[in-house]
């Protein structure tokens, strides 16, 4: 099936909303429910970075959108997806991986150079390469999370058994926090303690999940309590029944637990009863306890090769 680009040019972050029945129509079509190609999220991306040399990319079939690259030359020249590396997140473009060449030529020929990180299901193709491999990982949050526990495998029953001690014999609470003056004075605190995230980074994480959370999107704070003390805490986007752990801090360190292993429990039993389907966990973070399903994501660079 012929396939063609339509590119429409950026110069106001406004402008972006003229196009969001098409990208929405994009997204159903290919039944993706990420937050990060949401006509909000990328709204507020372009609002925070500011939208100089940014194009918006239709892939059509039969002159239908069938998928879409919002892109911006954030310097020099290469141009790259518009929601920022330092936000943990992830791409998906089925489009690449089944119409390769004449969608990275078409993108070459327009851009020179185009950079996609946090691509799921990265292709490498003539003109493109593939590295920075990392993961992320989904937990299938069940239906019945008491017999789901039950049926945890045996190997894991006793860090299982010490996690629900810690429940019971500490207090645990998770608390949420969603009002904006409490979520940014929250996330803030979080990343001043992290030393895992780089001091000019900071300003603008917090400035893209507030604006997310003004935007409409469900952004939260999620901290776990011990004792009365704030041991560990999690940023979150939920997003269609699902829940996309962006960051995740322990605050204290302990020889007989992992505190996130706690957040993990309570979040779990909490996101069972409210009818979530899964916990995508947008870091390496490995559970000991919890089945969890890891997803490969590639940074892809497209770009001319000596042989073009």
């Amino acid at each position: 099936m012929a396939i063609k680009i339509s590119i429409q040019h950026i110069d106001d972050p406004y402008k972006i909303l003229d196009f969001e029945k098409e990208i929405v129509v994009s997204n159903k079509r290919l039944n993706l429910q990420i937050p990060f190609r949401d006509p909000r999220c990328l709204f507020t991306a372009l609002e925070a970075l500011g939208c100089d040399s940014s194009s918006l990319v239709f892939i059509l079939e039969k002159d239908e959108p069938i998928d879409f690259f919002l892109l911006k030359n954030h310097q020099g020249d290469t141009f790259r997806s518009v929601i920022p590396t330092e936000l943990p997140h992830l791409n998906k473009h089925p489009s690449l991986v089944q119409n390769f060449d004449e969608i990275s030529d078409a993108l070459i020929k327009e851009f020179g150079k185009v950079y996609i990180p946090y691509l799921e299901n990265g292709n490498l193709g003539k003109s493109s390469s593939l590295n920075n491999q990392t993961n992320y990982s989904i937990i299938r949050v069940p239906d019945d999370f008491e017999r789901w526990i039950y049926k945890i495998k045996p190997r894991h029953k006793n860090l299982l058994s010490k996690v629900l001690k810690e429940v019971e014999k500490r207090s645990a609470n998770l608390n949420y926090y969603n009002d904006p003056l409490d979520l940014q004075e929250k996330i803030e605190t979080a990343l001043n303690k992290s030393q895992c995230v780089p001091l000019l980074k900071k300003g603008l994480i917090t400035t893209l999940l507030m604006q997310f959370r003004i935007s409409g999107l469900q952004v939260s704070y999620h901290s776990l309590v011990l004792d009365g003390w704030e041991v560990s805490a999690a940023a979150s986007l939920e997003y269609e029944h699902n829940i996309f752990l962006i960051f995740q801090w322990n605050f204290f360190d302990d020889n007989k637990i992992d505190f996130k292993e706690v957040l993990y429990f309570l979040l779990l039993r909490d996101s069972a009863s409210r009818g979530i389907k899964n916990i995508l966990v947008l870091s390496e973070e490995v559970s000991k306890i919890f089945p969890m399903e890891q997803i490969k994501l590639f940074d892809l660079l497209l770009h001319k090769t000596d042989m073009d």
